[in-house]
């Protein structure tokens, strides 16, 4: 018996992008999202780095992960969580596609700007929760989500 992918199986599968576009394996199950426990292909769940261990997430549930901040600092001395600088976030999540870092970097540093802060300085929960929606709505994580909600209800 194969394992399927919960997202390339259900009726709302063309609503989310692959993490990686070049994925063979597509809708084969390959990983267990170590947050949600839902079985999904390489194209959409990755390996995101430890501690303690490398662990496997869903796209479903990057945008969860990018609110909640406390991301490996880049230098190991550096603060992290709440402290977390653009390109700590940005390299968190280096597994989504480039035009989608590109633009969670690009709306960061715009609103660090309207904030009248350096992009260097801790974006805050505000700005992750900017960076989490606009992976949700790139992704098409909002309207996958949407869609099976609607079709739950009776």
């Amino acid at each position: 018996m194969d394992l399927a992918c919960y997202i390339c199986s259900s009726s709302c599968a063309t609503t989310v992008e692959g993490l990686d576009d070049a994925v063979d394996a597509v809708g084969f199950g390959h990983g267990i999202c170590h947050l949600c426990s839902v079985i999904v292909c390489k194209a959409h769940g990755q390996r995101v780095p430890g501690p303690p261990a490398a662990q496997y997430m869903c796209v479903l549930c990057v945008p969860s992960f990018i609110r909640k901040g406390g991301f490996r600092p880049i230098e190991p001395g550096d603060p992290t969580g709440p402290q977390t600088e653009i390109d700590q976030l940005i390299e968190a999540i280096s597994f989504a596609p480039e035009p989608v870092l590109t633009k969670i970097r690009t709306e960061l540093i715009e609103f660090m700007r309207r904030q009248k802060l350096k992009e260097t300085a801790p974006v805050g929960q505000a700005g992750r929760n900017l960076a989490a929606d606009i992976f949700s709505e790139e992704m098409g994580v909002t309207q996958f989500l949407r869609e099976m909600n609607e079709g739950l209800k009776i």
